[in-house]
């Protein structure tokens, strides 16, 4: 008589440990490089993200320091259009005042604490008031921006005081208007080749009334621009001004 060895119903450990045994090696390899994979690819995404926590990032402009005490919100790029403005344009007082009001009548700005920011010695108030402590402190500084606004201000209305034959003003004379016209000249060219504006600008002609042809082929208007916002910075210029007054005043 023979026998044949008895078929029984595999325990559920040995069902699990066969399927241990019998998974293809091929997929578990395929598993296994696809976490580590996946692992490679975010990593870097994490330490990159941690990296920018501990140290967050600045906007990539000429001049700018890192740190440094501007808002953000300046850097929010604005898109403008190029369009002559009347209020900034011939030589009468609203214009001249205008034009003063762009730069809140000075083009420096208070920083409270310039250590934080590495910076050197400032400039004290660039105006005058009854409690003004002595010495004078030096937390003024004049943002290359504002000072280019104020160098054209300068070149403009000194353009007007002679092309109306008017006397120079009397806090100045004609030695100091000489020199500060030469400087703001200077200082624009350089500002002007650091390089801020690349935007394309197309034939945009300048007619003038009752002469032929074009007095220039291009002026920029109707060119769409890519700003920062200065309106901002003139808001957050005059804001600096009033925390600098809660200093002095009682």
């Amino acid at each position: 008589m023979s026998f044949s060895p008895l078929k029984t119903r595999p325990s559920h450990d040995e069902s699990r440990d066969e399927e241990d045994v019998y998974t293809p090696p091929r997929k578990r390899n395929f598993r296994k490089f696809l976490g580590y994979g996946l692992l490679a690819t975010l990593l870097p995404g994490w330490f990159v993200a941690l990296d920018i926590y501990r140290h967050p990032r600045v906007v990539d402009l000429p001049g700018l320091s890192s740190p440094h005490p501007f808002p953000p919100q300046i850097f929010e790029r604005v898109k403008k259009i190029f369009e002559p403005d009347e209020r900034y344009i011939g030589p009468s007082n609203q214009t001249h005042h205008n034009w003063d009001h762009l730069v809140a009548g000075h083009d420096a700005l208070y920083i409270g604490n310039p250590k934080k920011y590495g910076l050197m010695e400032g400039i004290g108030p660039p105006f005058h008031h009854e409690n003004m402590a002595h010495p004078v402190p030096r937390k003024f500084y004049v943002v290359s921006l504002l000072h280019q606004m104020h160098c054209l201000n300068i070149v403009r209305f000194h353009y007007w005081q002679v092309k109306q034959g008017h006397p120079t003003v009397s806090e100045y004379s004609e030695a100091s208007w000489d020199a500060h016209v030469d400087h703001c000249f200077e200082y624009l060219r350089q500002s002007i080749s650091c390089g801020a504006g690349f935007s394309l600008e197309g034939h945009s002609p300048l007619i003038v009334e009752g002469e032929v042809g074009e007095a220039s082929t291009v002026t920029g208007w109707g060119i769409e621009h890519n700003c920062i916002n200065f309106e901002v910075l003139r808001a957050f210029q005059i804001e600096q001004e009033r925390v600098y007054n809660t200093t002095w005043q009682r």
